[in-house]
């Protein structure tokens, strides 16, 4: 199996990617530089909703839409209504993590370097609901603590 990311695949992607020109950017997972195809897709969206409005620009584009519902359900292994496209990872977890039916006691393991945004969540479900957010301990390396005493361990911040 070929390699998919060789020099020439990699120069083809930065150059598909006009913020590669003059920058090292590492924020992928909160803000990953837009390639031209998705920069293309989302203006081109956009302009459509300009000149025809956005319902008729989404039912010009909603076979498109079916098409990629079908391609990311294919590509998991999954149905296509088992599939949830949203604007962010962010908004993507939050709707996961408030559709769990948290009851007063339960306890929501994280680790030490949890997202803020997530910790908030956390914190609001420990003053609604009872929850409690407990911060595994690292190990050594750095690492969340995965050894069977890290749940009792008294370093645990609640």
């Amino acid at each position: 199996m070929r390699d998919p990311f060789d020099e020439r695949e990699i120069e083809r992607l930065r150059a598909d990617t006009p913020g590669c020109h003059d920058r090292i950017h590492f924020n992928n997972a909160g803000a990953a530089l837009m390639p031209l195809p998705v920069l293309e897709a989302a203006t081109g969206y956009l302009e459509s909703e300009a000149r025809l409005g956005g319902y008729e620009a989404f039912e010009a584009s909603e076979a498109e839409l079916d098409r990629f519902y079908d391609s990311a359900a294919r590509l998991i292994g999954a149905h296509r209504d088992e599939i949830a496209f949203l604007e962010n990872a962010t908004r993507a977890w939050d709707l996961a993590f408030y559709g769990i039916e948290f009851a007063p006691g339960d306890r929501v393991l994280t680790s030490s370097v949890e997202y803020g945004s997530n910790f908030l969540a956390y914190l609001q479900l420990a003053r609604r609901r009872g929850v409690e957010p407990v911060v595994v301990p690292d190990d050594e390396s750095g690492q969340i603590d995965v050894a069977p005493s890290a749940a009792d361990d008294p370093r645990m911040m609640a």
